[in-house]
C-alpha cells in the first residue's frame, strides 16, 4: 500500500512539473513568435523548437530534482545519455501529437448528409493526455526506475 501512495505522489509531482514545463514551452514560443521574430512565417518553426527545448529542459531538471525521488540509481538521470533519452522520449511524444493533429485533419465522419471533423483543440487535448502518459511511463521505465524491493512480505 505504501508503494501505491509513493507512486501517486510521484504522478502528482509529475503533473505539476509537466504543467509548468508546458507553460514555459508556450511562454518561450509566444516570446519568440510574437515579440522577437514577429514578421516571418519561418520563425514560427524556430519559435516552436525553442519553446519545446525550453519546456524540455525545465521538465528534465525538475524531474531529477522534484519528481522522481524513489529511483534505483539517483545518478543515472544526471548522465548525458539519460538527458538524450529523456529528449528522445519527448520528441517521440511531439511526433505523436503531430500524428494526432494530422489525423484530426484527414478524418471525416459522415452522419447522414453532414460531414464532421474532430476539432483541432479537442484533438490537442486528447493528444496531450496520451503524450503525458507516454512521457511518464517511458521515462519511468527507461531512466528513473524504482528500486526493486529486496524484502518481500509473506502473509500466512
Amino acid at each position: 500500500m505504501r508503494l501505491d501512495k509513493q507512486l501517486l505522489k510521484e504522478i502528482g509531482r509529475y503533473l505539476i512539473i509537466g504543467g509548468l514545463a508546458t507553460l514555459f514551452d508556450y511562454g518561450a514560443f509566444a516570446l519568440f513568435r510574437y515579440v522577437i521574430f514577429p514578421k516571418t512565417e519561418f520563425y514560427l518553426y524556430v519559435a516552436t523548437a525553442i519553446g519545446f527545448i525550453v519546456g524540455l529542459t525545465f521538465n528534465y531538471i525538475f524531474s531529477i530534482l522534484f519528481v522522481f525521488k524513489n529511483v534505483a540509481d539517483p545518478n543515472r538521470g544526471k548522465k548525458v545519455s539519460s538527458f538524450l533519452l529523456f529528449a528522445l522520449i519527448g520528441l517521440i511524444g511531439m511526433g505523436l501529437t503531430e500524428l494526432g493533429m494530422w489525423f484530426s485533419v484527414i478524418t471525416r465522419f459522415y452522419i447522414g448528409e453532414e460531414i464532421y471533423q474532430i476539432p483541432e483543440m479537442v484533438m490537442k487535448v486528447i493528444m496531450t493526455g496520451i503524450v503525458l502518459v507516454w512521457n511518464y511511463v517511458a521515462r519511468k521505465l527507461m531512466i528513473f526506475k524504482a528500486p526493486k524491493n529486496t524484502t518481500e512480505e509473506h502473509h500466512g
